[in-house]
């Protein structure tokens, strides 16, 4: 079970080491301002579950899909796909070189996944990559904290009907201007 969290921690190459905090450097700072560090950290932890248990669940179905993956690309290409439908206006520039979106840069994202499944071995060894994308979108649509809100208002609602039956008005005793005393 400790293996659906920890792999995004092993990294391949120390290339990928560097990048990959790069970006988590880079998209942190944002994320971090617009949820807050508790929530960054459990959207981060969120979607490299999710990942795991998503091509986990997968792989006992389809049989290619049944690989190892240690890498923090996944997770990190679902933050920035999050941070990019979040703000999908807001500009880039790719080295500097080419000016886009936002948005422009998720939907690079999601073409290079697709183009690097067909060229590497298919869809079975990216259906980390895939479902981390598919969380990242979730998050920027907040599918997942919708219906926590929404369960956690009915509960207070409900609390509050409950404690007001207990609660009644206290009047004044015969017009007398002195409060009741306790």
């Amino acid at each position: 079970v400790w293996r659906l969290v920890t792999w995004v921690f092993v990294q391949d190459s120390p290339l990928t080491l560097f990048f990959a905090g790069f970006m988590l450097w880079w998209l942190g700072q944002q994320l971090v301002f617009v949820w807050g560090e508790r929530r960054f950290l459990v959207r981060f932890f969120g979607i490299t579950l999710g990942a795991g248990v998503i091509a986990t669940l997968v792989a006992l179905v389809y049989p290619p899909a049944a690989v190892p993956h240690i890498d923090a690309w996944p997770t990190v290409n679902g933050l920035l796909v999050a941070w990019a439908l979040m703000y999908p206006d807001r500009p880039l520039s790719w080295f500097g070189v080419v000016n886009m979106t936002a948005k422009m840069m998720a939907a690079l994202v999601v073409f290079g996944t697709v183009l690097y499944a067909i060229a590497y071995g298919g869809p079975g060894r990216f259906v980390v990559h895939f479902s981390a994308l598919l969380l990242g979108w979730a998050l920027s649509r907040g599918s997942f904290g919708g219906f926590w809100r929404t369960a956690r208002r009915n509960m207070e609602e409900r609390e509050m009907r409950r404690r007001s039956k207990r609660l009644a008005v206290v009047r004044r005793r015969d017009g007398q201007g002195e409060p009741p005393r306790w």
